[in-house]
């Protein structure tokens, strides 16, 4: 996922938005495009296909799933940026998806974590 191209990182996020929503997606193969997708969330031209890739992700494997993998690679960001993103990420994956499934004890857990953070941003996001 370390890639210094932004039209190939672009291609890369889109190639994984097509698989989650044309063939079948293994949760391994989402493990391995989850580190790359979160890691680029905050950033001003790859953030949005980057959520466009997690929530085909959730489309296909469920929004359960991807939160609990998403949001631990999220508070571990040093970026605020990344972690802002992906609390807005959270929430709207939420109103789309509903919280059928979710484990709640789990989100507040984080939802904690961002509370505490230094950065006002990510406090803000994470409410």
């Amino acid at each position: 996922w370390r890639e210094n191209n932004f039209q190939v990182l672009m291609a890369k996020f889109k190639i994984v938005a097509q698989l989650a929503t044309h063939c079948k997606v293994t949760i391994q193969s989402a493990e391995v495009a989850m580190s790359g997708l979160v890691d680029k969330l905050g950033d001003a031209k790859g953030g949005p296909p980057a959520q466009s890739a997690l929530t085909a992700l959730s489309e296909a494997l469920g929004l359960p799933y991807i939160t609990s993998a998403v949001l631990p690679l999220a508070t571990d960001q040093r970026n605020p940026k990344n972690q802002t993103e992906a609390y807005n990420w959270l929430n709207l994956s939420i109103k789309e998806f509903g919280f059928h499934g979710l484990n709640v004890k789990t989100l507040i857990g984080f939802i904690k974590k961002g509370l505490e953070a230094t950065n006002p941003k990510v406090r803000e996001s994470s409410i």
